[in-house]
């Protein structure tokens, strides 16, 4: 079994034995651990997500953390390591460079924030990069579509995770956000939640029992969408308005469940047990049956490529005595289904293939043809690590070497990670910031990648 292949085994387990698993490891406090970066952000079931409690969280990157108790000099050494590494890779001037401000530290560093432009920036890669350090508390996490928001919470027994602080990042720093309540009634079905918002996104925690999710996108009307179970244990999508706190009912109780919504908020995804899918325009409030996506698909067997457009498994084919499966590109908008001659590796819409003869790494956009080459720094396999948004890291066998891609800039940069930061590094990308927040779990620091 290859890393890919265990990668794929991890992640079709469910989450309570990932769960069991880290908890017993912590306890046997094995020696050396050899811990993936990243794990598959593709699952959507966001309640069942926060009752894992930081073993599997749904966020800008997700990560799987096992967190270790480690000595002093261990630790003091293993945190220089981190902050000069960040320096290399991402060319900060070091505080010799700079004037040096009270307490002996620069100027530049009093304010969290360093820059540097360089004469020879590598290809693909900007000339101008920023860092801002990040104080960061233990056991936070970050979830978020467009925006990030970090939370603190705790877990008691089987009950779910109860978020106790929720942050966002400004200038730099960590920025308590205000934790407001709603509490909501349709035909005498009471449901309650509390909430945070950044901009146009909502970030809905603390549900009652019947709430089974809050859409993170506001309307135009200050309005969000919720699925709330009924008596009959049937969801139904209701909107309210959080000022007024007025609920109407805009899709009927149904069979619907493993509901998602576009990153822009008009669409929400239905998927139904009688194995079909609806989608719901929430700008004109209608509902209509979606083709080219199949009743059985799971949550990671399509993806939201923009706005309007999804990638989807489509109809299974052999060859060479593999099977493999057609692209369905399918328009949202106007229902149209375009098939394509095979579903890629990479969201559907990109695939990728690794030539070590010529050391090098191809990444092909299926629906356009665009293809980019990627000079590898050694000879050997390449695997996908971690999908989010525009963004997918691909690592190598030995772990030496990261590939951090953006698909639709066609942009990258290689991540040289040291041995004694593996089993500890954290990386979480801001995605409306075009920020890669990289943290060991005691520092972090929020890079610019525009």
């Amino acid at each position: 079994m290859d890393k890919k292949e265990l990668f794929r085994a991890i992640d079709a387990c469910k989450d309570n034995f990932i769960k069991e698993a880290a908890e017993d490891i912590q306890k046997r406090k094995s020696s050396v651990i050899q811990r993936f970066f990243f794990v598959n952000s593709l699952e959507n079931a966001e309640k069942d997500m926060r009752k894992l409690s930081g073993v599997r969280v749904a966020v800008a990157i997700v990560i799987c953390v096992i967190v270790l108790s480690i000595g002093v000099q261990t630790a003091a050494r293993v945190s220089t390591v981190f902050r000069d590494w960040i320096e290399q890779t991402f060319q900060i001037k070091s505080s010799s460079d700079n004037q040096k401000g009270k307490n002996g530290r620069s100027n530049e560093e009093e304010t969290g924030r360093v820059r540097r432009r360089n004469n020879k920036a590598d290809e693909g890669q900007d000339s101008v990069l920023q860092i801002e350090k990040v104080p960061m508390k233990d056991s936070l996490q970050i979830v978020g579509t467009n925006e990030s928001f970090i939370y603190e919470g705790k877990t008691e027994g089987d009950s779910d995770e109860i978020i106790e602080k929720v942050y966002s990042i400004k200038d730099g720093k960590l920025s308590k956000l205000p934790m407001q309540s709603f509490s909501g009634s349709y035909k005498r079905n009471t449901f309650s939640f509390q909430y945070s918002i950044i901009d146009q996104e909502i970030f809905g925690y603390n549900y009652s029992e019947n709430l089974v999710q809050v859409f993170d996108q506001i309307n135009k009307q200050g309005e969000v969408y919720l699925s709330v179970e009924n008596a009959k244990g049937n969801e139904q999508i209701l909107c309210v308005n959080l000022k007024s706190g007025e609920c109407r009912q805009v899709a009927k109780p149904g069979d619907g469940m493993n509901m998602s919504m576009s990153p822009d908020g008009k669409y929400i995804l239905i998927n139904h047990s009688k194995s079909y899918w609806t989608v719901f325009n929430t700008e004109n409030e209608t509902e209509r049956k979606v083709e080219g996506l199949s009743g059985y698909a799971l949550s990671n067997e399509y993806d939201f490529i923009n706005d309007d457009h999804i990638a989807a498994v489509g109809d299974a084919f052999t060859k060479n005595n593999t099977e493999f499966y057609r692209l369905n590109y399918i328009d949202l908008e106007t229902g149209k289904v375009k098939v394509y001659p095979e579903y890629g590796d990479i969201k559907g819409c990109w695939t990728y293939q690794c030539d070590m003869k010529k050391k090098q790494l191809e990444i092909e956009n299926l629906i356009t043809k665009q293809k980019k080459v990627i000079p590898l720094k050694q000879a050997e396999d390449v695997h996908i690590m971690q999908i989010n948004g525009d963004y997918v890291l691909l690592g190598t066998d030995s772990g030496d070497v990261y590939y951090l891609y953006n698909l639709q800039d066609e942009t990258y940069r290689a991540l040289d990670i040291p041995e004694e930061i593996r089993g500890t590094l954290e990386m979480y990308i801001v995605k409306k910031e075009k920020k890669l927040l990289l943290t060991n779990e005691k520092e972090a620091y929020l890079v610019n990648l525009k």
